[in-house]
């Protein structure tokens, strides 16, 4: 990525999601059929193709807002989202433990 953050697949935000022991569990129908999307228009990356990150920003200022990792719930379609701030964080310091940073 450009931005110097870390590139986030869908494989990594798994990933991410196991570390903190954040469950698939859907909190609203309690299904575990929690799905995070992917952009992945040709079929042909599966878990190796970037995380859909949605980016929020301020109404008249593009300069200030976050981003944001949803993931949706393939059973009633809840929708939680996971700051993109933490995510990265989250593999800046591993790539730091493991030598690669």
């Amino acid at each position: 990525m450009s931005s110097g953050f870390p590139e986030v697949t869908g494989a990594r935000f798994f990933e991410f999601l196991q570390a903190k022991g954040i469950a698939a569990e859907c909190p609203a129908c309690h299904q575990r059929r929690m799905s995070h999307a992917v952009h992945d228009p040709d079929g042909t990356l599966g878990e190796n193709a970037p995380a859909v990150r949605v980016q929020q920003v301020l109404a008249g200022n593009t300069s200030l807002g976050y981003g944001q990792f949803p993931q949706v719930c393939l059973n009633c379609g809840y929708i939680r989202y996971f700051r993109d701030f933490e995510v990265f964080d989250f593999f800046a310091n591993k790539s730091d433990d493991d030598g690669e940073g």
